[in-house]
């Protein structure tokens, strides 16, 4: 069964190429739309992925959507965009990256049949539940670095990092999609020297300034995106993208501290890092940027764990369970000198407590036996 695309809103629950039925759209960007699909022959959800008819008008000015702001893209173009993510997306295979499972055309118009990743993203995630906790941000954070390091091993560069492109499953499980932007050194770009991509709020100085992007950038925009998931806000915006994309290259973000004070320094530090002008300045790899990330999440529990035990510790009560620092091994090791040495400043503080109040108590009874003796009958 053949179907001519004319207008892709009026295929609702068409059969594209004879084997995927057409449902709701899901999602639209810039350049395309993703439709919920059912492949008839595997009886399997899917993602179905075509170009839009209107990227040249509302939509290429819609902040919230817009993917390729600088210069105006071609209908040819994102034809051969979409053929490229096709092939590009073959060659990874990934748990945090979705899947591909078909390229076809009908008529001459692409479609891709992707894995149907159920959840919200991130920007979706954040609207509704406001921002992240630092645990919440950073898990989400390690995985999106895994998927990273998987794709910068092989020479690509996923040039879109951002909320919208990180999929979150009720359980927690990231996922990082939309591959239409991204750069291979394969098949590379088609060379259009005024042409910049990326979204404004979440591109690099160098993506920016239309530079040589290495996985530097996608470590910017992962930055970017922690930033936001943590703040509640994206560190740059402006009226204008051209507006937005100068800020990154001329300003210092704002500390991520100013918009959430109960932020712990650690994980202020490890996502501020990504956000580096320079690339050399910011981590040299996804891996050392998941495990800094980590790091900072564990420096982070230990904290508040360790505020907690010695407040109580002060008050004269033991603390419970939840709030006594884990330890790292599992068998606990012997205490050392060192560590019984911190124990004793807590026990001094609390003799010195006792003694002062017995001086105290002592002092108040002389006073009044001496007052009882000079006081006339």
């Amino acid at each position: 069964m053949a179907v001519r695309v004319e207008d892709n809103q009026a295929l609702s629950g068409a059969l594209i190429g004879g084997r995927y039925a057409l449902g709701e759209p899901l999602t639209t960007g810039g350049a395309a739309v993703v439709y919920r699909g059912w492949d008839t022959l595997r009886e399997l959800g899917v993602a179905l992925k075509s170009p839009r008819r209107d990227d040249s008008k509302s939509a290429a000015h819609t902040p919230e959507a817009t993917a390729m702001l600088v210069g105006a893209i071609p209908l040819t173009e994102l034809r051969w965009r979409l053929a490229r993510e096709g092939q590009i997306m073959a060659s990874l295979s990934h748990p945090h990256i979705a899947r591909i499972y078909n390229y076809i055309e009908v008529e001459g118009w692409p479609w891709l049949a992707l894995e149907l990743v159920e959840g919200v993203d991130l920007w979706r995630a954040a609207s509704e539940r406001g921002p992240f906790s630092p645990h919440a941000a950073l898990d989400v954070g390690r995985q999106v670095c895994a998927a990273l390091g998987a794709i910068h091993a092989i020479g690509i560069i996923h040039r879109d990092v951002k909320p919208r492109n990180i999929i979150l499953s009720p359980g927690g499980h990231a996922t990082l999609i939309d591959f239409d932007l991204a750069w291979s050194p394969v098949l590379g770009d088609n060379g259009e020297p005024d042409m910049i991509y990326g979204t404004p709020e979440y591109m690099s100085p160098e993506q920016a300034m239309g530079e040589r992007i290495t996985a530097a950038t996608d470590i910017y925009a992962l930055g970017v995106t922690l930033y936001e998931l943590l703040a509640g806000r994206a560190p740059f915006h402006a009226s204008s993208a051209s507006a937005t994309m100068w800020r990154h290259v001329t300003e210092t973000p704002p500390p991520l501290r100013e918009w959430r004070h109960d932020l712990p320094a650690p994980v202020e530090r490890a996502v501020m890092r990504a956000l580096a002008k320079e690339p050399r300045r910011r981590y040299p790899s996804a891996e050392a940027m998941a495990l800094a990330l980590a790091q900072a999440q564990e420096e982070a529990r230990m904290t508040h764990a360790q505020f907690g035990w010695r407040a109580l510790t002060l008050l004269g009560s033991r603390p419970p369970a939840s709030l006594a620092p884990a330890p790292i091994a599992e068998t606990p090791e012997p205490a050392t000198p060192a560590s019984q040495a911190d124990a004793k400043p807590g026990l001094w503080l609390m003799l010195t407590f006792w003694i002062l109040a017995l001086a105290s108590l002592t002092l108040t009874l002389i006073i009044l036996l001496a007052l009882a003796q000079v006081m006339p009958e």
